[in-house]
């Protein structure tokens, strides 16, 4: 941490050479250079490539794009929904801004669920907004 502090690219490499750190630790070493040091690419590719990183980086990368394909998937999927349940509530009951955006607010997909179907057989949007609560 010190090294990394200092910028001293040369002994953080020499110091992980010698500590020979298992994989996981050298990906999470990795990542932890990538977000401090401000190097350019020519810099991290040799640091990596040092550390015994590269076959590490493919694999790497493809889980981070992963993990944010299916963030992306959950969020779009929750939208979906808040903008169903907005549009079922509009066109029964009418639905202030206010409302609108605390509906925008709520992520769970369950309650995002029950709701939309409550407003089926509601009397008022206070049943279907309770709900979410």
């Amino acid at each position: 941490m010190k090294l990394v502090a200092l910028h001293d690219i040369e002994g953080i490499t020499k110091i992980t050479v010698i500590i020979n750190l298992p994989e996981e630790e050298r990906i999470i070493l990795i990542l932890y250079l990538f977000y401090t040091l401000d190097v350019d690419q020519d810099t991290m590719q040799r640091i990596v490539k040092e550390l015994g990183g590269e076959e590490l980086m493919p694999s790497l990368a493809e889980k981070l794009i992963k993990q944010g394909e299916k963030r992306g998937e959950e969020k779009g999927k929750i939208e979906g929904k808040q903008e169903l349940l907005i549009k079922f509530l509009r066109r029964k009951f009418n639905i202030t801004p206010k409302e609108e955006k605390m509906i925008r607010s709520v992520t769970d997909e369950s309650k995002l669920d029950a709701a939309a179907e409550a407003v089926l057989d509601a009397k008022s949007k206070d049943e279907v907004l309770k709900i979410l609560q």
